[in-house]
Protein backbone atom coordinates (compact mmCIF):
# COMPACT_ATOMS: atom_id res chain seq x y z
CA UNK A 1 0.00 0.00 0.00
CA UNK A 2 2.84 2.38 0.86
CA UNK A 3 4.53 1.70 -2.48
CA UNK A 4 1.34 2.49 -4.38
CA UNK A 5 0.84 5.70 -2.41
CA UNK A 6 4.48 6.72 -2.97
CA UNK A 7 4.14 6.01 -6.70
CA UNK A 8 0.97 8.09 -6.95
CA UNK A 9 2.60 10.97 -5.07
CA UNK A 10 5.70 10.84 -7.30
CA UNK A 11 3.60 10.84 -10.48
CA UNK A 12 1.52 13.70 -9.11
CA UNK A 13 4.65 15.70 -8.32
CA UNK A 14 5.94 15.08 -11.85
CA UNK A 15 2.61 16.18 -13.34
CA UNK A 16 2.41 19.49 -11.43
CA UNK A 17 4.65 21.47 -13.82
CA UNK A 18 2.48 20.33 -16.73
CA UNK A 19 -0.64 21.79 -15.16
CA UNK A 20 1.04 25.09 -14.29
CA UNK A 21 2.34 25.52 -17.85
CA UNK A 22 -1.06 24.70 -19.32
CA UNK A 23 -2.78 27.12 -16.98
CA UNK A 24 -0.63 30.06 -18.04
CA UNK A 25 -0.61 29.03 -21.67
CA UNK A 26 2.10 27.64 -23.85
CA UNK A 27 2.70 30.95 -25.63
CA UNK A 28 3.53 32.75 -22.39
CA UNK A 29 5.93 29.98 -21.40
CA UNK A 30 7.57 30.11 -24.83
CA UNK A 31 7.96 33.89 -24.65
CA UNK A 32 9.51 33.78 -21.19
CA UNK A 33 11.94 31.03 -22.21
CA UNK A 34 12.88 32.92 -25.35
CA UNK A 35 13.52 36.15 -23.43
CA UNK A 36 15.61 34.26 -20.85
CA UNK A 37 17.62 32.66 -23.64
CA UNK A 38 18.12 36.01 -25.34
CA UNK A 39 19.37 37.52 -22.08
CA UNK A 40 21.76 34.65 -21.45
CA UNK A 41 23.10 34.04 -24.95
CA UNK A 42 22.02 37.06 -26.98
CA UNK A 43 19.59 37.10 -29.85
CA UNK A 44 20.78 34.56 -32.38
CA UNK A 45 20.21 34.68 -36.09
CA UNK A 46 19.21 31.64 -38.09
CA UNK A 47 22.12 29.33 -38.81
CA UNK A 48 23.19 28.22 -42.24
CA UNK A 49 23.24 24.56 -43.26
CA UNK A 50 27.04 24.16 -42.97
CA UNK A 51 26.93 25.61 -39.46
CA UNK A 52 24.20 23.20 -38.37
CA UNK A 53 26.00 20.23 -39.95
CA UNK A 54 29.22 21.30 -38.24
CA UNK A 55 27.50 21.49 -34.88
CA UNK A 56 25.96 18.03 -35.31
CA UNK A 57 29.25 16.46 -36.45
CA UNK A 58 31.24 18.08 -33.64
CA UNK A 59 28.65 16.99 -31.07
CA UNK A 60 28.78 13.41 -32.36
CA UNK A 61 32.58 13.40 -32.23
CA UNK A 62 32.50 14.80 -28.68
CA UNK A 63 30.20 11.98 -27.57
CA UNK A 64 32.48 9.45 -29.27
CA UNK A 65 35.46 10.94 -27.42
CA UNK A 66 33.65 10.53 -24.11
CA UNK A 67 32.72 6.92 -24.92
CA UNK A 68 36.29 6.08 -25.90
CA UNK A 69 37.63 7.69 -22.73
CA UNK A 70 35.25 5.51 -20.73
CA UNK A 71 36.54 2.47 -22.65
CA UNK A 72 40.12 3.38 -21.72
CA UNK A 73 39.13 3.82 -18.07
CA UNK A 74 37.31 0.47 -18.11
CA UNK A 75 40.40 -1.19 -19.58
CA UNK A 76 42.50 0.34 -16.82
CA UNK A 77 40.07 -0.92 -14.21
CA UNK A 78 40.16 -4.39 -15.75
CA UNK A 79 43.96 -4.30 -15.71
CA UNK A 80 44.07 -3.21 -12.07
CA UNK A 81 41.64 -5.94 -10.98
CA UNK A 82 43.14 -8.73 -13.11
CA UNK A 83 45.04 -10.08 -10.14
CA UNK A 84 48.01 -11.19 -12.22
CA UNK A 85 46.03 -13.48 -14.52
CA UNK A 86 47.69 -13.27 -17.92
CA UNK A 87 44.43 -13.76 -19.85
CA UNK A 88 42.72 -10.92 -18.03
CA UNK A 89 45.69 -8.56 -18.35
CA UNK A 90 45.93 -9.21 -22.10
CA UNK A 91 42.21 -8.55 -22.47
CA UNK A 92 42.56 -5.31 -20.49
CA UNK A 93 45.54 -4.21 -22.60
CA UNK A 94 43.49 -4.77 -25.75
CA UNK A 95 40.69 -2.60 -24.35
CA UNK A 96 43.16 0.18 -23.54
CA UNK A 97 44.94 0.00 -26.91
CA UNK A 98 41.65 -0.08 -28.84
CA UNK A 99 40.37 2.88 -26.84
CA UNK A 100 43.53 4.89 -27.54
CA UNK A 101 43.43 4.06 -31.26
CA UNK A 102 39.76 5.04 -31.40
CA UNK A 103 40.46 8.28 -29.57
CA UNK A 104 43.24 9.15 -32.03
CA UNK A 105 40.87 8.45 -34.95
CA UNK A 106 38.17 10.65 -33.40
CA UNK A 107 40.65 13.49 -32.81
CA UNK A 108 41.83 13.31 -36.42
CA UNK A 109 38.21 13.21 -37.63
CA UNK A 110 37.46 16.26 -35.48
CA UNK A 111 40.39 18.17 -36.96
CA UNK A 112 39.44 17.21 -40.51
CA UNK A 113 35.74 17.97 -40.08
CA UNK A 114 36.49 21.33 -38.47
CA UNK A 115 38.73 22.26 -41.39
CA UNK A 116 36.22 21.14 -44.04
CA UNK A 117 33.22 22.75 -42.36
CA UNK A 118 35.09 26.03 -41.87
CA UNK A 119 35.97 26.07 -45.56
CA UNK A 120 32.31 25.35 -46.43
CA UNK A 121 31.12 28.20 -44.24
CA UNK A 122 33.71 30.49 -45.76
CA UNK A 123 32.75 29.49 -49.31
CA UNK A 124 28.98 29.77 -48.86
CA UNK A 125 28.87 32.97 -46.81
CA UNK A 126 30.84 36.17 -46.69
CA UNK A 127 31.93 35.63 -43.11
CA UNK A 128 35.01 34.06 -41.60
CA UNK A 129 34.31 31.02 -39.36
CA UNK A 130 34.70 31.36 -35.58
CA UNK A 131 37.74 29.08 -35.50
CA UNK A 132 39.63 31.25 -37.99
CA UNK A 133 39.11 34.54 -36.10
Amino acid sequence: MKKILATILMLGALALPYFSVTASGFEAAKNSLQSAGNEAYGDTAESSLPTVVGTVVNSFLAVMGIVLTIIIIRGGFMYMTAGGESGQTEKAKKWIINGIVGLIIVLLAYALSTFVIDRLIEATTNSVPKAAK
